[in-house]
């Protein structure tokens, strides 16, 4: 992840890579689907992406 992506929570995880999980908006593309972001070592939550 890097921070033109989004909003890290623990930076441990700079410039490492990470699962994205993404939450579509199905119709509503005015906010943009909603991306997490994954550790794969310990599978926790450790930031989230931009919506466009």
């Amino acid at each position: 992840m890097n921070h033109q992506m989004g909003v890290l929570k623990d930076h441990h995880y700079d410039g490492k890579q990470t699962y994205i999980i993404v939450f579509y908006t199905g119709n509503n593309h005015s906010l943009g689907d909603i991306d997490v972001y994954v550790s794969k070592d310990k599978l926790k939550v450790i930031g989230k992406g931009y919506r466009d």
